[in-house]
């Protein structure tokens, strides 16, 4: 095995025992992924933006996966102030610092 393949290896072990030890399915991780991103780019992320990305999951789905990564700490709502029924998307810091951490191991 080359060296490249062995750190990819060890990298992608990384993440899952990050994803398990935050009980985080597939779709959480993705939408969590989605969240910290739009956040990075400075891009206000909407519920309803979440539930367009259909190619992830159902809008029940993703629904509840927003949920548990509320209740995980991981997500939070922000209100719109002009909107009460707009509810924006943020990463927590505890997000970020899992993000982060992931980040060093690259």
């Amino acid at each position: 095995m080359t060296a490249l393949v062995q750190k990819y290896i060890k990298f992608s072990h990384f993440t899952d025992e990050i994803k398990f030890c935050h009980a985080l399915n597939c779709q959480e991780w993705d939408i969590l992924l989605i969240i910290a991103s739009a956040e990075l780019n400075n891009k206000i992320l909407k519920v309803n933006d979440l539930l367009a990305l259909d190619h992830i999951a159902s809008p029940a789905t993703i629904h509840k996966c927003i949920k548990l990564l509320i209740s995980k700490k991981l997500v939070c709502f922000k209100n719109n102030s002009q909107d009460a029924r707009v509810k924006f998307l943020h990463p927590t810091a505890k997000a970020m610092s899992l993000l982060q951490e992931i980040g060093k191991k690259m």
